[in-house]
């Protein structure tokens, strides 16, 4: 599953201390897996960012590595042909170096990979108007890694929002729709949704977890089946969505569920099978 290549902005840094700019190299609507650039030489540090939002001219004030910290990528502006992927390595430059940089995408896949529903002893069959969505999605990412990402601006807070849907370039990343699925019956949907990475050790009210929502109608009343994303029943500290990787759900809905799509719902309700693992890079 290799993303493919529109853009490249390519950095070269002095590996020192100060880490200041060497050179810089702009390569656009290209989809070359190998590509040539120069700086001086020496001890370098190579950054480069592929399919980036920003045009040649945003990159003026950057003169050195730490100035990089401060580019954040914006959601709304993802799409699942262009995924935002940045590549860092360190070399010597002596003019004949070959180096393979290795891509990670910024964001993160949510798969919904089915979807079933058993209702056996209850005095209900069937849920419409169904639908699946993610809430408390951290709108923005760090170009330079973090090891514990806290979400700064949040897209869906605490429910869907049309809103902030309208933003989006691909509104299909964040939401989807099923129809209607009855008690026995199992749906293969492969719905696939991006979210940036959100692994705050603690919820908040202004650091919420992430979250996969089942929202539908059980004869005219609306329930909700939310699930904490990347998290264990407990809200483990080490668990959360991490860049670049994958978190794969198979949902069993077995009763109400939630009144809410930002309370998690009891185990009694449904049960979610979940897979987690590193995208390919």
């Amino acid at each position: 599953d290799p993303a493919p290549i529109r853009s490249l902005d390519i950095f070269m840094f002095h590996d020192g201390e100060m880490m200041n700019l060497d050179a810089y190299q702009r390569i656009e609507e290209t989809d070359r897996w190998e590509v040539q650039t120069a700086s001086g030489k020496g001890d370098r540090r190579v950054f480069i960012i592929a399919n980036g939002q920003w045009k040649r001219e945003d990159w003026m004030g950057v003169n050195s590595y730490q100035s990089l910290s401060g580019f954040k990528s914006d959601l709304e502006n993802e799409t699942s042909s262009y995924p935002a992927m940045t590549a860092e390595c360190g070399l010597y430059a002596d003019g004949t170096k070959t180096i393979w940089a290795e891509f990670r995408r910024l964001c993160s896949e949510v798969v919904l990979e089915s979807v079933s529903c058993d209702f056996k002893g209850k005095n209900y069959e069937e849920i419409t108007d169904l639908k699946t969505y993610l809430i408390n999605v951290n709108g923005v990412c760090r170009l330079i890694e973090e090891d514990i990402v806290m979400p700064e601006r949040i897209i869906n807070m605490g429910g869907l929002n049309e809103g902030d849907l309208e933003k989006m370039k691909e509104p299909e990343l964040l939401l989807r729709h099923l129809g209607s699925i009855k008690s026995g019956e199992n749906k293969i949907t492969e719905f696939r949704f991006r979210c940036f990475p959100n692994n705050c050790p603690e919820e908040s009210p202004g650091s919420p977890f992430t979250r996969l929502v089942l929202e539908g109608k059980i004869d005219g009343e609306t329930c909700y089946w939310p699930i904490n994303i990347g998290r264990n029943d407990s809200g483990s500290t080490s668990e959360g969505i991490i860049r670049n990787h994958r978190y794969i759900y198979n949902v069993t809905i077995t009763g109400k569920g939630s009144a809410s799509p930002d309370i998690p719902a009891y185990s009694e309700t449904f049960l979610a099978k979940m897979e987690v693992e590193k995208w390919e890079e």
